[in-house]
């Protein structure tokens, strides 16, 4: 009865590691699926940081360009603000010499 008894018992505790086996494999299995999904996860994401690097880049092109262009374009308005102050500052240079002139011509009339 004992050695029967003790056999029984290393068969239980048998079966007990052999389902505690098992179970560490199943997990072992979920644990590879759920490392596979988190790399091609992983790639996922890489693949659209890198997607939004690219266009982030464009659009810091295009922002360059455009800033590029509106300098441009404040140093046109500058310059031709400048030449239509240098054309109206010829403008009012030659009034006072016109006046002059007619006033002379007018006193030179009423002689």
């Amino acid at each position: 009865g004992e050695a029967a008894k003790e056999a029984l018992r290393q068969v239980e505790e048998a079966a007990v590691r052999e389902d505690n086996v098992r179970e560490a494999e199943r997990d072992a299995e979920i644990f590879k699926r759920q490392l596979h999904e988190s790399k091609s996860e992983n790639e996922l994401l890489k693949a659209q940081v890198e997607e939004a690097q690219e266009q982030l880049a464009e659009l810091n092109s295009q922002f360059e360009e455009l800033t590029i262009e509106l300098e441009e374009a404040k140093e046109g308005k500058t310059k031709e603000a400048t030449a239509k102050g240098d054309s109206g500052e010829a403008e009012a240079s030659k009034a006072p010499q016109e006046a002059s002139k007619a006033l002379q011509e007018g006193g030179e009339g009423a002689q």
